[in-house]
């Protein structure tokens, strides 16, 4: 777990294991955070950074750089499909992809995360 200061309009700190991912809008992008994970509550804070600001902070967290626009959390990812298309375990409404050639790894990372590798 890492804590980090989110800056934008309001300046907010945040863990690492609260962010259930990070999605890219032009130069600023969006985290979306855990407010309660048992009730399946999150909120979205923008960060005046970019994607690949989050990418070298968040280096040696459970957090994945799955898609060009996306950054996940491998802890709170519930499933995903053969055609890239994962789900978190709290449902934002937003299909986060993976990239294909980013898939292999994916997979690799999310089962030792989860303690399965081989």
């Amino acid at each position: 777990m890492k804590t980090f200061q989110i800056p934008g309009h309001k300046k907010e700190v945040v863990n690492s294991n609260e962010v259930l991912y990070i999605i890219a809008a032009g130069r600023t992008c969006y985290l979306i955070v855990i407010t309660d994970l048992l009730k399946k509550q999150w909120r979205k804070i923008c960060s005046t950074h970019n994607l690949g600001h989050y990418k070298t902070l968040l280096e040696d967290t459970t957090l994945f750089n799955a898609h060009h626009r996306y950054i996940i959390n491998l802890e709170l990812v519930e499933s995903f499909t053969g055609n890239y298309e994962v789900t978190m375990k709290i449902p934002t409404g937003e299909k986060l992809q993976v990239a294909t050639r980013r898939f292999k790894n994916f997979k690799k990372e999310l089962a030792l995360v989860r303690g399965l590798q081989k």
